[in-house]
C-alpha cells in the first residue's frame, strides 16, 4: 500500500532520494529501502542489502532496470558472479538489451538454451555452438537460426533495387 505510493512518487520524481530516506525506509519495506538507495546512488548500501534479503523476481527485475538506466551493468554482473541475484530468463532479456556476454551469462545459468545459442550466435562466437549444445543435450534448431542470422543483413538489401 503506502510502500508501492512512496515507490510511485521516487519513480516520477516527486521526492528526491536520499541515503536517510533508504535508512528510513528500511523499518517499513526492504524492497523499497533497496529502491531508495540505488536511486540515491548508494551502491554499497544496495550491495550490503543483498547480503541479508532476497528479492523475489519482480523485485529483482525492478533493481535490475534501475541498474541499467544508471548505466551500472556492472553491478549486475559483479552480484551475479558472486550468487546475490537470482538468475532468470527474464532477466536475461533484460540485460540482452544492455550486454549479449552479460545475457549469456545469464542464459547458461538459467539453461535457456536456445536463447544461449542465440548469444552465441550474436556475439560471433559460432564454434561455441555445438559443443554447448551436445553438453546441455540440446537439439538446435539450425534451420531457424540461420534465418535469425541473415534475415536481418539480407532485409536491409531488399531495398537495394528500390535505391537503385
Amino acid at each position: 500500500g503506502q510502500s508501492q505510493l512512496l515507490e510511485k512518487w521516487l519513480r516520477h520524481d516527486k521526492l528526491n532520494c536520499s541515503e536517510a530516506l533508504g535508512d528510513l525506509m528500511m523499518e517499513y519495506d526492504v524492497s523499497t529501502a533497496f529502491f531508495v538507495y540505488l536511486c540515491a546512488e548508494c551502491h554499497s548500501k544496495a550491495s550490503m542489502l543483498l547480503k541479508t534479503e532476497k528479492l523475489n523476481e519482480e523485485e529483482l527485475l525492478d533493481l535490475a532496470k534501475t541498474v541499467l538506466q544508471q548505466g551500472q551493468s556492472q553491478l549486475l554482473e559483479k552480484w551475479l558472479r558472486h550468487d546475490k541475484l537470482t538468475c532468470s530468463e527474464a532477466l536475461g532479456d533484460l540485460m540482452m538489451e544492455d550486454d549479449v556476454s552479460k545475457a549469456l551469462f545469464v542464459y547458461l545459468c538459467t539453461e535457456s538454451h536456445s536463447k544461449a545459442i542465440n548469444c552465441f550466435v550474436q556475439c560471433g562466437k559460432y564454434e561455441k555452438i555445438v559443443p554447448y549444445s551436445t553438453s546441455a543435450g540440446f537439439k538446435v534448431d539450425y534451420s531457424t537460426m540461420f534465418n535469425n542470422l541473415f534475415f536481418p543483413i539480407l532485409k536491409g538489401h531488399w531495398n537495394l533495387p528500390n535505391v537503385l
